[in-house]
């Protein structure tokens, strides 16, 4: 898990905290999730620590740093659990859980058919294939620039906010407009892999897709696609592709996303 901290120059004492996951390749998707989950909780209580300090001050309460990082600690893994516990029970479809025994490409495509998928009933599906199936887990993200961009004239972070207003994490030559539109054109894949080398199964999407910008499907309809190694493409052939701007995959199902 990385984190980045950049300041709002457009709002007095603005900040923005950004966490970055990172990819991850055949790893326990639980631990994986709940070491991010855990860093980004005490970041966050670290971030409002100025108002708490304040109200220990109020009630003559004296705690070092290092005590309110145990205590962030504590809590954050509370937090944890009750989120896990929450939605890694979320329901998952029979027609899911039928692909981790299924053979055939056929059948994956016939179980599929129609699905859709939210972002929590993937989750737990991730973690119900790693707990009764041993399957791990391995995550990889694929960024592309906006073509005619130099990528050093990009920020490390840039944010459109509603009134349409940007900002940066630094001065850069490229206008609001330019930046707008590196955004706007800018490719980002992410895939989920479940299982390993020989068998896996995988669901991936990019930004646009989710953001419902891909008007070929649906009119914009937010979604995943779907492809296993019963496709017969290695996992690094599928990776391969998945990698390139534009990627040339077999016909696969679209999983219409619901959040």
């Amino acid at each position: 898990m990385k984190t980045f901290e950049y300041k709002d120059p457009t709002v007095e004492n603005g900040k923005y905290i950004v966490f970055e996951i990172g990819d991850c390749e055949f790893v326990n998707p639980i631990e994986y999730y709940r070491d991010a989950y855990i860093q980004k909780q005490i970041r966050m209580y670290w971030a409002i620590s100025p108002g708490l300090k304040k109200e220990f001050e109020k009630k003559k309460l004296e705690m070092s740093d290092p005590e309110i990082q145990r205590l962030f600690e504590k809590r954050a893994l509370s937090d944890w659990e009750e989120f896990f516990s929450e939605k890694s029970t979320t329901e998952i479809k029979p027609n899911y859980l039928g692909l981790l025994e299924s053979e055939k490409k056929s059948d994956q495509e016939k179980l599929l058919k129609g699905q859709t998928i939210s972002t929590y009933e993937l989750f737990a599906f991730i973690i119900y294939s790693y707990k009764e199936f041993g399957l791990t887990f391995s995550q990889y993200t694929f960024r592309h620039t906006q073509k005619g961009v130099d990528p050093t004239d990009l920020t490390d972070f840039t944010h459109i906010k509603e009134d349409g207003t940007v900002a940066t994490s630094r001065e850069t030559e490229l206008s609001d407009g330019q930046l707008k539109q590196a955004i706007e054109h800018r490719v980002v894949m992410v895939a989920k892999f479940i299982g390993d080398n020989e068998n896996w199964h995988c669901f991936f999407t990019n930004y646009k897709s989710l953001k419902g910008k891909e008007k070929a499907y649906k009119g914009g309809q937010p979604h995943f696609h779907y492809i296993s190694s019963k496709w017969g493409l290695t996992k690094e052939q599928a990776i391969e592709q998945l990698s390139k701007r534009k990627y040339k995959l077999p016909t696969m199902p679209h999983l219409d996303y619901e959040k």
